[in-house]
């Protein structure tokens, strides 16, 4: 089984250490495109099968507004929309 983790902040660190997982960085993670064609392009930098499991762990509790919407959000509909139809799974963790 291949695990990504998304996040290397405080809970990130110690569960790709734990895990021995796969540090995937948020910034391959467009939000600057439609959620849509964001999420294709996840999809395709993952190359999710069956065996992949993508661990959010990113998350904000401090920002702006737009920060906030962003990293709590939109990043997670992006994955949730990436994953949906791949047979990967997601395990989404907020903080926020």
């Amino acid at each position: 089984m291949r695990v990504l983790v998304v996040g290397r902040g405080w809970l990130g660190r110690p569960t790709i250490d734990y895990l021995g997982a796969v540090p995937f960085p948020h910034a391959d993670i467009s939000t600057d495109l439609p959620a849509a064609a964001a999420a294709v392009r996840l999809r395709d930098a993952l190359r999710p099968d069956e065996s992949t499991v993508l661990v959010n762990l990113c998350g904000l509790r401090h920002g702006t507004r737009e920060d906030l919407h962003r990293s709590n959000a939109r990043i997670p509909l992006i994955m949730a929309t990436a994953l949906a139809s791949s047979g990967a799974h997601l395990v989404h963790v907020g903080s926020a």
